[in-house]
C-alpha cells in the first residue's frame, strides 16, 4: 500500500493471489482507487466487508477506477448488493469482472436493475460467469444488452 502512495504515476496494479482479507482490501481500496485506472484483486478472499470497502470507494468522487477484476473471492449476494449501489454513484468504472463469485440469480438483477434503469452510464463491460443456481447462459452481460 505504501509503494501505490509513493508512486503518483502507477496506472494498474495486480494484486491476485495475495490471500488478501477484507481488512486488507480496505486498505488497498483506500490507497489506491482515487490514483489507479486498473485494480486486480483477483482470487483474494474479499467477502461482504470487503465488497462494502470496495463499493464506498467507488462512490468517491475522486475514484478514478474504469477496471475492477474481482473475479475468484467470496462476495456473493450480499456483496454484489454493496457494489451495485455504488455503481449508481460511480462514473468511471467501464469494466466489471465477478466471475466465481457464488452470485445467485438474484445478485444478478441486482446489477440488471441499477444498469437497466440508467443508474450507470459507463459500465460497458459486466463479467458474471458460473452465476450459482442461474440456468441461463450468460458468459458476459454487456451493459447495452441489459
Amino acid at each position: 500500500v505504501r509503494l501505490i502512495a509513493v508512486s503518483p504515476n502507477l496506472q494498474s496494479v495486480q494484486l491476485a493471489c495475495n490471500n488478501l482479507s477484507n481488512h486488507g482490501i480496505e486498505l488497498v481500496s483506500n490507497a489506491c482507487f482515487s490514483q489507479l485506472q486498473v485494480c486486480d484483486l483477483e482470487n483474494n478472499k474479499i467477502g461482504m466487508e470487503g465488497a462494502q470497502s470496495l463499493a464506498a470507494n467507488l462512490q468517491d468522487t475522486r475514484c478514478t477506477i474504469a477496471t475492477l477484476i474481482l473475479n475468484h473471492n467470496h462476495i456473493k449476494d450480499d456483496g454484489v448488493k454493496a457494489i451495485a449501489e455504488a455503481l449508481k454513484l460511480n462514473n468511471t468504472l467501464k469494466c466489471l469482472e465477478l466471475e466465481f463469485n457464488h452470485i445467485t440469480e438474484r445478485g444478478m438483477h441486482l446489477f440488471h436493475d441499477v444498469l437497466r434503469e440508467g443508474e450507470n452510464s459507463t459500465i460497458q463491460t459486466l463479467r458474471l460467469f458460473e452465476l450459482d443456481d442461474y440456468d441461463h447462459d450468460m458468459d458476459e452481460y454487456p451493459a447495452g444488452h441489459v
